[in-house]
């Protein structure tokens, strides 16, 4: 297991980046590969037409991320229950994205401050066993004092992916 130190209770933007790159950098080829897999699927789905393609990339979207939250949580260490979690991280990808879109078209800050406050949910459901409604009332429990430089780092994450997807 790799030793990381535990994160300070009070993050500031500086701290939170650092622990994003140490992060990275331990599961950089699980990462690789995730990103390799979606720039395939990027150019293939098009070319197989709309219909049960779109299931099948949301498949493999939420079946790529369930992969990248159990690697990273595995190598530090976190990772408390070895079962598969795969329904409830369903069941929260589904739960949250109403409310998350329903604040994003109501007024980009609403929508950040609840991306913000369940950032950490899907990582209670796979550490933990979690269910839904309990990893989300955990993710905003666990983030309470960081909110506005989590919705920042956001912000951010957003222009970004916004400037190289176009």
């Amino acid at each position: 297991m790799n030793a990381f130190p535990a994160a300070p209770r009070e993050l500031d933007f500086g701290a939170l980046l650092s622990l994003t790159f140490a992060n990275l950098r331990l599961v950089c080829w699980q990462v690789l590969s995730y990103l390799a897999v979606v720039a395939v699927l990027a150019f293939a789905v098009p070319l197989a037409g709309d219909g049960p393609t779109g299931l099948l990339g949301l498949g493999l979207y939420l079946g790529g991320q369930y992969w990248l939250y159990h690697s990273l949580l595995k190598a530090r260490g976190m990772l408390e229950t070895s079962r598969i979690h795969a329904l409830g991280f369903v069941g929260l990808a589904a739960v949250l994205f109403f409310p998350i879109m329903f604040g994003l078209a109501l007024f980009v800050l609403p929508g950040l401050f609840l991306v913000a406050r369940w950032i950490a949910a899907p990582a209670f459901i796979v550490a933990r066993g979690e269910g839904v409604f309990p990893a989300a009332r955990l993710s905003w429990q666990a983030v309470r004092g960081n909110t506005g430089k989590l919705a920042g780092a956001v912000a951010l994450l957003f222009v970004l992916v916004s400037l190289i997807g176009g």
